[in-house]
């Protein structure tokens, strides 16, 4: 079905270097999605200490966002060098378009996907630790990813298929100064499907609702951090008060040789001493107080070790989830919101070049998130950044500690 007719007169080389500078900057930033989600992808496969449930579905992420950098953002980038006129160059291109928005969903939605495991993963490791290490997430991971990456599968292509993406056009090209005229049988442009259901079923389900699901584990997470935070610093502050106290023994009734009784009160510290001058003397209710005083003392600050080194872990995993929710929220809550605003209720800006391009530059900020990602991966992991020193900063250019 012929949707609209157009004629217009494009000069090919002209649109290219219009979009020149942009293109350089896309060009790049498709670069670094691709070679930053393959060296996380590397490092992660090559160091065996990173071989943990967690750290697969981080590999499961960088792996949809290379698909995004390595096959999506290509066809996007020719898109904006031609002015979208790519797809009028050759006959019967609909499929390699539906291929191209198939892929488009089927990666942005493993993307997302990922990214509430991630979430699910963090909240049960610090809220259940000792339930965590046999839990279904820890253990069956492989599962868990193979669910994840087929039911993208099965929204992406099946429906893409069903409704179409490449729409009829006619139009009048100038090529090397040479005026080429298709009729609206032979040429096709490639735009997104356009039926309002298909919108609402795509925003909701590869948007929307693991919004909600990542919010919800993240709301989690910082609450038990928070809880951890203030039990551990009551605990601290008790632990200081119970060090700094004196323990009063009580009154000691001592009497050498012909000597008058004497009564004193010790602290510990005194009731060594006075053992050491006072070496034939011996009370056992001294001694048992005493130790128990002592090992209390040496367990506290141990225990206490142990608390902070639990409470700095989970800070760090709620702040790694804090920040890669961030992330996504800021990248593809704007195209999310106009895709639904103009696909559903048809609010949208009314002159459609603007139209177009606010919704490429959503469309592009919500392929950059495929290049945050690797940021927040090294930013907020140690162990990544150790493995990327060892593998790849020559030992004798490393930091001794």
């Amino acid at each position: 079905m012929e949707l609209f007719s157009l004629t217009t007169n494009i000069t090919i080389t002209d649109i290219q270097w219009q979009a020149y500078p942009i293109g350089i900057f896309l060009l790049l930033l498709c670069l670094f999605i691709i070679l930053g989600n393959l060296l996380i992808i590397y490092v992660i496969i090559r160091e065996n200490t990173l071989h943990t449930s967690t750290y697969y579905y981080i590999a499961s992420l960088a792996f949809a966002d290379l698909l995004v950098g390595l096959i999506v953002m290509p066809f996007a980038f020719i898109f904006e060098m031609t002015n979208d006129e790519y797809w009028l160059f050759r006959r019967n291109l609909q499929f390699l378009c539906d291929y191209w928005h198939s892929m488009d969903i089927f990666a942005s939605t493993a993307s997302i996907f990922a990214l509430c495991i991630i979430g699910l993963d963090r909240y049960i490791a610090i809220t259940k630790p000792i339930e965590y290490l046999n839990s279904f997430l820890s253990k069956k991971w492989d599962y868990i990813l193979s669910i994840i990456w087929i039911t993208s599968a099965v929204i992406a292509f099946p429906a893409v298929a069903v409704f179409g993406t490449a729409q009829t056009v006619s139009r009048q090209l100038s090529i090397s100064n040479e005026t080429l005229s298709t009729s609206s049988s032979s040429f096709k442009e490639c735009e997104f499907p356009n039926n309002p259901y298909y919108i609402l079923f795509i925003s909701i389900i590869s948007f929307y609702l693991p919004l909600i699901v990542m919010i919800y584990f993240y709301i989690q997470v910082y609450a038990a951090a928070r809880q951890q935070a203030v039990a551990l610093r009551t605990g601290y502050k008790h632990h200081y008060r119970i060090k700094s106290a004196k323990l009063l023994i009580p009154k000691l009734h001592l009497k050498k040789n012909n000597e008058k009784e004497q009564s004193t009160t010790s602290t510990p510290s005194d009731l060594i001493t006075l053992r050491i001058h006072h070496g034939k003397y011996h009370n056992p209710s001294i001694e048992s107080i005493n130790e128990k005083s002592m090992n209390k003392t040496k367990r506290k600050p141990v225990q206490t070790k142990i608390s902070w080194k639990k409470f700095s872990k989970d800070q760090k995993a709620a702040k790694f989830i804090g920040i890669i929710m961030g992330a996504f929220v800021f990248c593809w809550l704007p195209y999310f919101v106009y895709f639904l605003l103009s696909g559903v209720f048809f609010i949208r800006l009314k002159d459609e070049h603007y139209h177009e391009l606010l919704f490429k530059i959503f469309s592009w900020l919500g392929y950059a998130n495929s290049a945050l990602d690797v940021l927040v991966y090294v930013a907020t992991s140690k162990e990544l950044r150790m493995t990327f020193s060892k593998l790849f900063v020559p030992h004798r250019c490393r930091r001794t500690h």
